[in-house]
């Protein structure tokens, strides 16, 4: 959060948190398109060089060969709902352009 804090300047609040939730259990290969989220923001779901994505975030990676570095777990059975690690920060509103 520090470096997301740094480039924006402003503390994270509930909404930018809110942005993170979409309500109801959704696994990973449920979330196809537009989700709506608790903050009443849009994240865009897409596939791309055989990752998922939201927005400009990348769900569920699975680092492979040596290092195995960098895992992002999906689909983690939680008792209000399923988590999915992301790689970045989303913020509402501060992502344009082309995916």
């Amino acid at each position: 959060f520090e470096k997301h804090e740094n480039e924006v300047g402003t503390p994270i609040d509930a909404d930018v948190l809110k942005y993170h939730v979409i309500p109801g259990k959704k696994t990973l290969d449920m979330l196809t398109s537009d989700q709506e989220t608790l903050q009443g923001g849009t994240l865009t779901s897409y596939r791309k060089f055989r990752k998922n994505w939201l927005d400009f975030a990348i769900v569920g990676l699975k680092s492979e060969g040596p290092s195995k570095s960098s895992n992002w777990p999906a689909d983690v059975e939680a008792d209000n709902g399923i988590i999915h690690g992301i790689d970045t920060v989303l913020v509402p509103g501060a992502y344009t352009g082309s995916r």
